[in-house]
């Protein structure tokens, strides 16, 4: 797909996406809020239960990064415990593939 394609299919996507969430607001006497459009986007299984748990993982592992002294293990068992998974599994988002590696980078 060229890059043309690929911007035309992203706008309407985005297009559409922004005229279906309004709508959802007005249906249901909603605020027009980002806190509730992610709920929406949850709700339409636009994020699925994989991408929202290795979101999750890699954003409390860079939260324990930053205020934490402690070794890469210790965290790994931290989430593993917090989120109720096997370190495995936890090692396994963390070195992820490239949508992964993309949410471990700094804001």
């Amino acid at each position: 797909m060229d890059r043309i394609n690929k911007k035309y299919i992203l706008d309407q996507f985005q297009e559409h996406l922004n005229q279906c969430y309004k709508n959802y607001c007005e249906r249901h006497n909603t605020e027009f809020k980002i806190e509730h459009f992610t709920r929406y986007l949850i709700d339409q299984n636009l994020l699925d239960a994989s991408t929202i748990r290795r979101y999750t993982i890699i954003r409390e592992y860079k939260s324990l990064k930053h205020n934490s002294p402690s070794a890469k293990t210790d965290k790994v068992r931290l989430l593993a415990d917090r989120f109720h998974l096997s370190e495995r599994s936890v090692w396994a988002v963390l070195k992820g593939n490239d949508r992964s590696s993309i949410w471990l980078k700094e804001d």
